[in-house]
């Protein structure tokens, strides 16, 4: 909950004398600013810092960053993963080689790929690799795990790719599987791993100021060795990332929740067969019921396992078997066929053709007889990523393959490729673009609740922010209203602010408590929008009566084309009564200063606008003030409904 009235409140000189303030006494950090009588106060709700942000709520794969490394803001909201290495707006691919201890990223542009368009990296093993911005300096950085080398390596970030000889070593621990991700939320990007054979242990290194450190680690004993890749999510819906592991020796595998402190809040062990050599593991929300779902593969049982998230958590009789073959690359998830719903390619090894299994649209969701192989390339699939490579939009594949050659599958028939030459291709790319639940190119954060405080109610207000809109992409701004400090059925629906910098939507008003929404929105994973700051300038309003401003329920009816408009009054006094849309834009005067009587008023409106224009159906609203002995008395609002003729 944001303090009482404002995270900091500004007001005119002439308003805090009459609210009985002092200079030096203009802000409240948490107190109820009692004023000795009804008045108008200006207020004002910042956030710009990580402290302001980070009690909000932030869709998985996005974090609330401190921008440690950019001469701006203190914090941002932003997406964790990045795509294009170099800079040129398309996104790229990494591969691994298991022989020749070499990691590569092949650049994409519009012609698609080319084995000369490449970076090249030294002393690296094979195993997962990803891009983040882990300094926050505006650049991707390239991390890689430690299958066959004895570090983790981060590659740092240049505007024209990750350098190869800046870079720094952490010691690692013969381990498939890495991710990135703000563990702890403390602003900062952790670096998880997970240890295969020599010692069957999670690792994180935690993200800092000063960067990263084996001193500022933590493990996790597992018991068993992680293979390829984990998932990563709150799987449980608590505020806290999850970690999901894949097990090949083992006949079962952990998911480690998370919790505050640095530290598992406990763990449950999935069945998968160990004689299945557990390999690869996505997520996402595949049935559409709003929990993440988690699919397993493996490299020798010759069958997927899907287990079904739920309010209760996973369990074995919640789950799906598919009888996909041999997966040692894992499991993409991507709506392939376009019809709305999510679909999974395998990609399989043992030199035969990737499988997509299509999204039946309802239960048991997948089955084997809804699948068929893609493309005409057979791979002893190691790994896979999805993206539309060369921005032709339709989606591309990409396969890692032990042998001597990576194919990319050309979308959308995937019958011509391009072979990138390595030297066995073991893992490194694994997660596709988009929103951890749908794919879908979009984020959303979701503000803490802002309090106007005890028998105060927010009656105008402008709201600015500040975000980075590259390429295409937007971020929209959101506000809610409600009587309750948790926000409830009883609060208003979301109102869109129309512009930057525009007056809240009147929807939202004459409420106490006032929450704010940022929908990120993207074309091209390539330029992906951020969140830095947001100012709201309120006007509120404090009554001698507790109970809240309420917003009537009137309907206007288009029986006779002259309507009627109603308010009523305590007082004896002037009243002002206007017309605005939901937007908050004045429509019609319908009464200027004119004097009235206690009781209940009718006023007639032609449902015309200030220029005599018929006004379009849809949501008003009626504001009466009633000014007496030279103050506001009293406020009034009521909705309207015009329809249709």
């Amino acid at each position: 909950m944001k303090k009482w009235l404002a995270a900091a409140v500004w007001l005119t000189a002439g308003m805090a004398a009459s609210a009985g303030l002092t200079p030096g006494n203009e802000t409240n950090q948490g107190q109820a600013l009692a004023l000795p009588s009804p008045g108008d106060l200006c207020a004002r709700w910042v956030e710009s810092s990580w402290q302001d942000f980070s009690d909000g709520t932030v869709d998985n794969g996005m974090y609330v960053s401190r921008l440690m490394g950019r001469d701006c803001d203190s914090s941002a909201i932003e997406f964790v993963q990045r795509f294009d290495a170099d800079n040129n707006g398309y996104v790229d691919v990494t591969t691994a080689d298991f022989g020749g201890n070499g990691l590569k990223i092949y650049l994409a542009d519009a012609s698609g790929f080319s084995p000369s368009r490449v970076l090249q990296y030294t002393g690296c093993g094979s195993g997962n690799t990803t891009l983040s911005d882990l300094n926050c300096d505006g650049y991707p950085d390239l991390i890689q795990s430690a299958y066959n080398a004895s570090s983790i390596m981060i590659f740092w970030g240049t505007p024209s790719g990750p350098s190869p000889s800046n870079h720094t070593a952490l010691p690692g621990h013969q381990s498939e599987a890495l991710a990135v991700c703000d563990l702890d939320k403390d602003g900062y990007l952790d670096i998880v791993e997970g240890a295969a054979w020599s010692v069957p242990t999670l690792y994180v290194y935690w993200g800092s100021a000063s960067g990263y450190s084996p001193s500022n680690c933590t493990s996790v004993s597992l018991g068993t060795g992680v293979a390829q890749n984990f998932a990563i999510g709150d799987f449980d819906k608590d505020g806290w990332l999850d970690i999901a592991c894949n097990c090949q020796a083992n006949s079962s595998s952990p998911v480690v929740y998370w919790g505050p402190n640095r530290a598992p809040s406990r763990t449950v062990w999935l069945d998968y067969p160990g004689d299945a050599c557990g390999h690869g593991l996505s997520t996402a929300d595949l049935n559409k019921d709003g929990w993440l779902d988690l699919v397993y593969t493996g490299y020798s049982g010759a069958v997927s396992k899907i287990y079904w998230g739920s309010s209760s958590g996973f369990a074995d009789g919640n789950s799906l078997t598919l009888h996909t073959g041999d997966a040692f690359g894992g499991a993409r998830v991507y709506d392939l066929n376009s019809d709305g719903w999510l679909d999974i390619v395998f990609n399989r090894s043992s030199w035969v053709l990737p499988e997509v299994y299509y999204n039946l649209g309802h239960a048991p969701w997948f089955d084997d007889s809804h699948a068929q192989t893609i493309g005409n390339v057979t791979a002893d699939a190691s790994g896979g990523f999805i993206a539309d490579f060369n921005r032709d939009g339709f989606a591309d594949i990409f396969l890692d393959n032990t042998s001597s050659s990576s194919p990319v599958l050309w979308g959308p028939n995937f019958t011509t490729s391009t072979e990138l030459p390595v030297n066995g291709d073991h893992h490194s790319s694994w997660r596709e673009p988009g929103s951890v639940y749908d794919r879908s190119f979009s984020g959303a954060y979701l503000s803490s609740v802002y309090d106007a405080g005890p028998a105060h109610h927010v009656l105008f207000g402008t709201s600015s922010w500040v975000a980075d809109e590259p390429g295409g992409s937007s971020v929209a701004v959101a506000f809610r209203s409600g009587k309750t400090p948790v926000p409830d059925s009883s609060w208003t629906d979301f109102f869109t602010m129309r512009r930057n910098g525009g007056i809240l939507p009147i929807g939202c008003l004459g409420r106490r408590y006032l929450q704010y929404r940022v929908a990120f929105a993207y074309n091209n994973p390539c330029y992906l929008p951020d969140f830095r700051g947001i100012s709201t300038s309120m006007v509120v309003w404090r009554r001698d009566v507790s109970e809240p401003i309420e917003a009537a329920q009137g309907v206007v009816q288009p029986a006779t084309g002259s309507d009627m408009v109603f308010f009523s009054t305590s007082v004896s006094g002037r009243v002002n009564l206007a017309l605005y849309d939901c937007f908050g834009h004045l429509v019609r005067h319908l009464i200027s200063d004119a004097p009235y009587a206690p009781g209940s008023h009718v006023v007639p409106w032609d449902e015309c606008d200030s220029r005599g224009r018929r006004v379009v159906p849809g949501t008003y609203f009626s504001i009466a003030e009633v000014t007496a002995e030279d103050r506001v008395a009293e406020r009034q609002q009521r909705k309207l409904i015009v329809v249709g003729r």
